[in-house]
């Protein structure tokens, strides 16, 4: 009797477990419309879908919320550059000028991780951030660098990141004209937005832009940014490009000279760079002035409850519209 009531579970399992093989994998045709010259950027879930269109050029700076962070983006794909003022320390915010900035090196936010900005490139380790120096006692970070920056409209501000108080997990800086006039003192307080990745500001309205979705809401965001891309002669130049850059916790996978109709990833290697996706999905040929997608490539992304979706791209209309399509699966 127990050999045959045995027999007959073995029987069940191996009869779902083959039903469940045979269940066929359903593919999903998305379309993402960033708008006329990539006005947006959108913020999207593998499981639930869109998660927010917001406008792309509506900040300037963002700061990381954690209170252990100094991490201070910009916003390079709107075409703002960051350069140390050479020329002094904090006590020469009187006399900060542009005298000489062609030859000035731009400072760009990484592109293989949230948590290198432009703001801080300078950085030697700790305790040395970049901007400012770590102090053991109170934990702060005591700003000891001067930037300028250039704003989407080309126009100038010096910046001064004063302090990152890390107890009240604030910023505080000062921007005024070149010449010093319009200058600004404010703070920004991230204890409200410790929910999300960054909180943002703006130069021209001086106030926070809470932009971006909860950071466990979306997996990717298809936005403008600043790529390191193979140089002509050798090398790697930073690049304004239109890609994919995954959330924290995102892991992702490139296959080449693949068929894109295989599910198989049992042998994919997952990274953590957000921009393993990018931009390289498609490419732009200058004799048909038409954009055309890489072909035999499909994308692996690793969700953060583990579930994995291939992606494979299907169509991309350029600036015109800011419409991309691609085709999801879920695989797990």
């Amino acid at each position: 009797m127990k050999v045959k009531m045995i027999a007959a579970v073995l029987f069940i399992l191996l009869t779902i477990s083959c039903k469940k093989q045979d269940i066929p994998l359903t593919i999903v045709n998305e379309t993402i419309t960033m708008g006329s010259g990539y006005a947006n950027d959108v913020f999207y879930s593998l499981s639930t879908g869109f998660v927010a269109t917001v406008p792309r050029t509506n900040w300037d700076i963002a700061f990381q919320t954690g209170s252990r962070s100094s991490t201070i983006i910009i916003n390079g794909g709107a075409a703002m550059k960051l350069y140390t003022f050479p020329n002094g320390d904090i006590s020469s915010w009187n006399s900060v000028n542009t005298t000489g900035i062609g030859t000035w090196k731009a400072l760009n936010n990484s592109d293989t991780t949230w948590s290198l900005g432009a703001v801080e490139r300078n950085a030697l380790g700790h305790t040395d951030y970049g901007w400012g120096i770590y102090n053991s006692v109170t934990h702060d970070v005591v700003g000891d660098s001067l930037f300028v920056i250039q704003l989407q409209d080309q126009s100038y501000r010096k910046l001064w990141i004063k302090k990152k108080a890390s107890v009240d997990n604030k910023y505080i800086f000062q921007f005024a004209n070149i010449d010093g006039s319009g200058s600004i003192l404010d703070t920004v307080d991230c204890k409200p937005y410790t929910g999300k990745n960054f909180i943002y500001y703006s130069f021209a309205t001086k106030d926070v832009v809470n932009r971006e979705p909860d950071k466990d809401a979306w997996d990717f965001v298809v936005t403008k940014y600043i790529e390191m891309i193979p140089g002509v002669t050798g090398g790697k130049v930073p690049y304004p490009v239109i890609g994919f850059l995954t959330n924290t916790g995102i892991k992702s996978a490139q296959l080449a000279n693949v068929t894109v109709t295989s599910n198989d990833f049992s042998s994919t290697k997952f990274v953590t760079s957000i921009s393993e996706i990018g931009s390289d999905w498609k490419t732009f040929n200058m004799s048909t002035n038409q954009w055309s997608l890489t072909s035999s490539r499909v994308y692996f992304i690793k969700n953060k409850g583990l579930s994995v979706f291939k992606i494979v791209f299907t169509g991309y209309e350029g600036s015109t519209t800011g419409i991309l399509k691609f085709d999801k699966t879920k695989l797990n």
